[in-house]
């Protein structure tokens, strides 16, 4: 699979990869060659296009959408990945779009103005709007609850209501970069200072541990896995590296520092009841 100018990749439920680059949004077909190997079929473009830009899909894959910079709107497509459903505009400079699980709404990122804007599609209507700084970027919780706005610094928004959510774990951090929502949503994992990685539990946002790792650049991309036992990072200096985070857990829980344990009460002796986990990640 030659990724060489890529803009954004999805794997679709299907059992597909979707990539732009500057022919359009292409599809390959993923095949089981054996057991723990896939085979990548021929590409074919699904939707031509120089200036397309980013991709999301809902939960199901039923719908796509898709940012294009230069007409300064992003698209929803249905459940053939063809046919349009609406245009969510204008956002001059849309270069990143994000779709809730149901698809219910959709939230467009533009650097060019530095704003997230969110769209209800069955509408088309823009709902709220929020200021995001430089290297804007947006995402769903997988439950549809959260949207988490990252750039100048990291905010939490409640799904429809659209109010800012408290991230007391976030209280003094500088330089935040990218965020990833754990597969039940119920953690928040967030760059700080570039090159460490902070894990909040939600909904109250408190710090669960921060993740220290001696890259060579910025950390630019984080996911975690379905069963948040590892954490991915990828950086500037192109690697991609791993914590697993089943592991530090099973050494805190050891130490009586389980990150899912009630805080201590007012009054009981905090000493000893945070950490920060100094680990270079393989």
């Amino acid at each position: 699979l030659n990724t060489a100018g890529t803009r954004d990749l999805r794997l679709h439920p299907a059992g597909a990869v979707l990539a732009t680059d500057h022919r359009g949004v292409s599809w390959w077909p993923l095949t089981d060659a054996a057991p723990g190997v896939l085979e990548v079929g021929e590409r074919w473009t699904l939707i031509p296009g120089e200036t397309l830009h980013g991709l999301a899909l809902d939960a199901a894959g039923r719908h796509l959408a898709v940012a294009d910079a230069r007409a300064g709107r992003a698209t929803l497509y249905d459940a053939t990945l063809t046919n349009r459903v609406t245009d969510l505009g204008p956002h001059p400079g849309v270069e990143r779009v994000a779709l809730s699980p149901d698809a219910r709404w959709a939230a467009t990122v533009g650097p060019e103005d530095r704003q997230v804007r969110v769209w209800e599609t069955a509408s088309g209507s823009q709902v709220f709007a929020t200021p995001a700084g430089p290297q804007p970027a947006a995402a769903f919780s997988p439950d549809g609850r959260w949207l988490v706005v990252t750039g100048r610094d990291c905010r939490l928004f409640t799904a429809g209501a659209w109010r800012p959510a408290p991230l007391p774990g976030l209280n003094g951090a500088e330089d935040t970069g990218v965020a990833a929502f754990s597969a039940d949503s119920r953690m928040l994992a967030v760059v700080v200072d570039r090159h460490d990685v902070r894990l909040l539990a939600l909904p109250d946002g408190r710090e669960r541990l921060t993740l220290h790792g001696t890259f060579p650049g910025r950390i630019t991309a984080l996911a975690l896995a379905p069963d948040s036992a590892s954490l991915l990072v990828g950086g500037t200096e192109g690697s991609l590296r791993a914590w697993r985070l089943d592991r530090l857990r099973a050494a805190l829980q050891g130490l009586r520092l389980d990150w899912d344990a009630e805080p201590p009460a007012a009054g009981e002796d905090h000493a000893g009841l945070s950490a920060r986990i100094v680990h270079q990640p393989r």
